[in-house]
């Protein structure tokens, strides 16, 4: 079988290239991938087999192949920028989530120094990486973290996971998130987590107040939930309970 496909490349390369687009057509990944592969054994640097290989391996998850098929398709150009772009974050949060099961962030640090600084400001792999500190409980590398990328670019889904940090002065977190609410006034997603780390630290009045605020903006079923505890924490109970019936209703 090897040897027809040497004579078939040969001669007719795009013989092997609309059999490989069959065969994706077909769900048949694999053998896609041995076509393609074949052909570019004669000719690597063929961008159309190049770029059709590259969905092969993105459609079966093969992420160690696209690894090392990047440096070409970056040369050669056989897909987009952004296309690579996506490859390397892909790639970069496979490595992270491998990294985070290490006993120490050791591993991790080194690794996110390998990244390009394209890669460092994604905000998906930024999310990720901060994840993976607070796996290994470096909070304190965590925090800084989410500090830094929020003074400079505003990230939403970075804030929930400052509610994560674990700190002797909570407070501090507050008022540092508190300094974003005079930026972002009615983002829905600081106010929750602002509601949600001053209820954490027994700052009722404080949750109370951010709570209402999310919810003159969006009444969601979280949001009565949160300020129906908060209620019930003070002891609140007919508070509380009309609390928890809104938050039925919204759902």
């Amino acid at each position: 079988l090897q040897t027809a496909y040497e004579q078939v490349v040969e001669s007719r390369p795009a013989i092997l290239m609309t059999q490989a687009n069959l065969q994706i057509e077909a769900q048949q990944f694999e053998l896609a991938i041995v076509t393609l592969s074949t052909l570019l054994q004669k000719d690597p640097l063929y961008k159309p087999a190049l770029s059709l290989l590259y969905t092969a391996y993105k459609i079966v998850g093969d992420w160690k192949a696209l690894h090392r098929l990047l440096p070409t398709l970056k040369e050669q150009k056989a897909i987009s920028s952004s296309a690579i772009n996506e490859i390397e974050e892909d790639i970069a949060l496979i490595e992270i989530t491998k990294a985070a099961h290490q006993p120490t962030t050791m591993g991790l640090e080194s690794l996110w120094k390998t990244f390009s600084k394209n890669i460092r400001t994604s905000p998906r792999v930024l999310e990720q990486y901060v994840k993976a500190l607070i796996q290994l409980h470096d909070y304190d590398h965590a925090q800084k973290s989410i500090e830094k990328t929020l003074a400079a670019v505003w990230i939403p889904t970075l804030v929930p996971l400052y509610t994560l940090i674990k700190s002797h002065n909570t407070a501090k977190l507050i008022v540092t998130a508190e300094k974003w609410l005079k930026r972002h006034p009615k983002d829905k997603t600081l106010l929750f987590c602002l509601a949600k780390m001053s209820f954490s630290s027994s700052f009722y009045p404080k949750a109370s107040q951010y709570i209402q605020q999310l919810i003159s903006i969006e009444p969601s079923a979280a949001a009565w939930s949160l300020l129906g505890e908060i209620h019930e924490a003070q002891q609140q109970l007919p508070e509380a309970i009309a609390c928890y019936k809104n938050a039925i209703h919204a759902r």
